[in-house]
């Protein structure tokens, strides 16, 4: 039985959505009326895929965010790495110059009372950990960008694993740096949790 649909044309902006993918879907329909089941469903699956098209917005947009921080910490790490078998201090003081900060300032002081017990060996464990994290960052980006199964499970895990953490760190010193980080890790997990508990339900269906 044939079910007769009112002319794309005049129908509205969104039957004329759904008509277009049902012909897509359907190119071998000698009618210009389509049958219940081929309109039905691209009714029901036009939704799914413009859903799924967001998803892969918020997937690349993530992966570009652990992206951009695990080539930060590869800067640092090169950065902190140089630093060995050099005065830090020294080092410090000459950048200080460059950016004419008053030497006498007391959070500068603070910095360079800390330096003072920093040696080759710190800075090189430093440096290890930074591209550590880079490391794992970047696995993280790049698998998301690619939209990676694993790499969403990954980053579940590793983003999950810092939550405690950084919540700790903020009972000891609450700054609002540590609270928007916090804030984004949690956002992140949240996300990448629904979207695969939503992919298995799409694949149940």
């Amino acid at each position: 039985m044939k079910l007769k649909t009112a002319d794309p044309k005049t129908g509205g902006p969104r039957y004329a959505c759904f008509y277009r993918e049902a012909r897509r879907r359907y190119p071998n329909e000698k009618s210009t009326w389509f049958s219940r089941t081929s309109l039905i469903s691209s009714l029901v699956e036009l939704p799914t895929m413009q859903n799924a098209g967001s998803s892969r917005a918020g997937l690349m947009a993530i992966g570009i965010f652990k992206l951009i921080k695990g080539l930060l910490l590869v800067v640092v790490g090169i950065g902190v790495l140089k630093l060995v078998h050099h005065d830090i201090v020294e080092v410090l003081s000459r950048w200080v110059g460059v950016v004419h900060v008053d030497p006498d300032n007391k959070y500068f002081q603070k910095v360079v009372t800390k330096l003072w017990s920093v040696d080759d060996r710190k800075l090189k464990e430093v440096g290890a950990g930074t591209f550590f994290y880079a490391g794992l960052f970047l696995t993280e980006g790049l698998g998301l960008v690619l939209r990676k199964t694993w790499a969403e499970y990954f980053t579940i895990i590793v983003t999950g694993s810092f939550i405690p953490v950084e919540v700790y760190l903020m009972t000891q010193n609450l700054t609002v740096a540590r609270v928007l980080a916090t804030l984004v890790n949690i956002g992140i997990v949240w996300y990448l949790v629904a979207h695969r508990l939503g992919e298995r339900k799409r694949k149940a269906v």
